[in-house]
């Protein structure tokens, strides 16, 4: 079996403006490839409650620690500036991840969801990613997801809108979930 802990990031999620769906939507599909989930917690956009639950992830040693939320373009978007932190791997501009963030904001703009399709820094924000970690495109918004492998846990991050986290687990996780899981995904 393979030891899964989750972190599921967001104020909204413990003021209750906001239901979570996405850990009971990962456990019913990470349970049947061998998964076991041994932790799944709440947390608000704090740096230091994201990366304290980080840290007790690495320090469990589980296989594979996924963290929801917390990834896009505004100040209190935490998640992967914590995971850096927690990792002691300084945010470094991704060159692929920058590529992903362009094209869907240029592609976004075209079809009228922006007014324009420029980077800004808050948007160059969402490329940052901890040293030696792998973007992870985003089919349906504009964060990428992000896979960082360490010596024995893997971190996974996936942006907190339930639409696009599933469409980022059906689709382009799937190559990593086979390496964790084996050829069952």
């Amino acid at each position: 079996m393979t030891s899964i802990h989750m972190i599921s990031i967001g104020d909204q999620l413990l003021n209750g403006s906001i239901h979570d769906t996405n850990i009971n939507w990962l456990c019913k599909r990470l349970t049947p490839l061998g998964g076991i989930v041994e932790r799944a917690v709440l947390v608000r956009y704090d740096r230091g409650s994201i990366m304290f639950e980080v840290r007790h992830g690495l320090l469990a040693a589980v296989r594979l620690l996924i963290t929801t939320g917390g990834m896009g373009p505004t100040a209190d978007d935490l998640t992967l500036y914590s995971i850096g932190k927690a990792t002691h791997r300084p945010l470094v501009l991704n060159s692929e991840a920058m590529r992903m963030v362009e094209e869907r904001y240029a592609y976004l703009a075209k079809q009228g969801h922006f007014d324009n399709g420029a980077i800004t820094p808050a948007r160059e924000k969402m490329a940052k990613l901890p040293e030696g970690a792998s973007p992870i495109y985003n089919p349906v918004g504009v964060a990428p997801a992000m896979v960082l492998k360490t010596r024995v846990t893997t971190i996974l991050s996936l942006p907190g809108t339930p639409n696009e986290l599933q469409e980022i687990f059906n689709g382009p996780i799937q190559p990593t979930l086979s390496q964790i899981f084996g050829e069952s995904t």
